[in-house]
């Protein structure tokens, strides 16, 4: 076996990789997806690999990313499983990394991944930049995934791929999208004015946010999240849906609660997210708005009257099965005034004696 310990000041990676095929910020193509999944992992290769060793680089560039105090530890012995693992630094945060690959023991003795992958405080807006050439999200990030696979290929290993992931950003904004104006037009939309609620966008595309998080689980190459919720200046949004791995499709309904409009306060502004990762569609159901309002409206009007009915009703049991009132006790009769009975008849005067 060989066993190694290196150390260098810098290394640009870059150099060493395929120069890419078209502009850094070129919106991927799905032929371009299709191509890539094709790639073939060298599994006989890595089998063969017989190694042991450390490489420490003070400076790293890698897919356009800068990274500093790098650590690679691999442990590879022949014919058995191999393991890798990372810790940088990079983007004021830290990184931490890892792959075991354990051949012959997956689906028709393809070999089998297990991966994880952790960032912690980590400023999301230049790395997105410097990785994908445009930063889609901005914040303080942390993110964690786990997961394992099988397959021959990348696209093998994206469609069997299965585990967990969790990440949280604070402090940032989502870009390309004006949360905010969209409100505006479903409020004006709610008051009938149509003008405003169809007017074209004039703000800048981006969406403050101070704490977004979520979760999910990952099965056959598609994420499934459990929670997402973003929190912000007057509005608040939760939801659920799914991100497809292999095919690189995003699928997402959020509802939308904000107390700054007093028109909307009490509605759920349906939000629904799709299309590809890279350009993603994001639209305001406005239609649903209107329509979730109108039965709100009457379902308070249903309620009123089920309140009125409620009370008439109970007046009427109260009248009929209610106790009946005590009838009023009957005058008393007046006793009829006793006779004063005759004077006694007087007696004869006696005739005077000696007549």
């Amino acid at each position: 076996m060989i066993q190694f310990a290196l150390k260098a000041d810098s290394m640009d990676a870059d150099r060493y990789l395929a120069p890419p095929t078209k502009a850094k910020d070129a919106k991927p193509s799905a032929a371009g997806a299709e191509d890539f999944k094709k790639t073939v992992i060298p599994v006989d290769a890595l089998d063969a690999v017989n190694a042991s060793g450390t490489v420490a680089l003070n400076n790293l560039k890698l897919k356009g990313m800068a990274l500093t105090d790098i650590l690679v530890t691999l442990n590879a012995p022949k014919g058995q499983a191999k393991t890798e693992e990372l810790t940088a630094k990079l983007y004021g945060g830290r990184m931490s990394q890892s792959t075991k690959l354990t051949p012959g023991t997956g689906s028709k003795g393809a070999p089998r991944y297990d991966m994880k992958l952790g960032l912690d405080a980590v400023n999301s807006a230049p790395l997105l930049k410097d990785f994908l050439g445009k930063s889609y999200m901005s914040g303080l990030g942390t993110f964690n995934f786990n997961a394992t696979s099988t397959g021959y290929t990348v696209g093998d290993i994206l469609q069997a791929l299965a585990g967990a992931t969790a990440l949280s950003f604070k402090d940032g904004a989502v870009e390309g999208f004006n949360l905010d104006e969209n409100l505006q037009k479903a409020k004006a939309l709610y008051k009938g004015d149509m003008a405003a609620a169809t007017a074209a966008s004039s703000g800048p595309a981006r969406t403050p946010f101070k704490d977004l998080k979520g979760s999910g689980k990952i099965a056959g190459g598609v994420l499934t999240t459990d929670t997402l919720n973003v929190a912000g200046t007057g509005y608040a949004l939760g939801g659920d849906g799914s991100l497809n791995l292999v095919n690189q499709t995003i699928d997402y309904v959020l509802n939308v609660s904000t107390d700054k409009y007093p028109e909307l306060k009490g509605t759920k502004v349906p939000l629904k997210v799709s299309g590809s990762w890279f350009d993603p569609h994001v639209k305001v159901d406005l239609g649903s708005v209107v329509k979730g309002r109108a039965q709100q409206e009457v379902q308070k009007q249903v309620q009123k009257q089920e309140e009125k009915l409620k009370s008439k009703f109970g007046d009427f049991l109260q009248k009929q099965l209610g106790p009946k009132p005590a009838p009023a006790p009957a005058p008393a009769e007046t006793p009829a005034p006793a006779e004063t009975p005759a004077p006694a008849d007087k007696p004869a005067d006696a005739p005077p004696s000696g007549q």
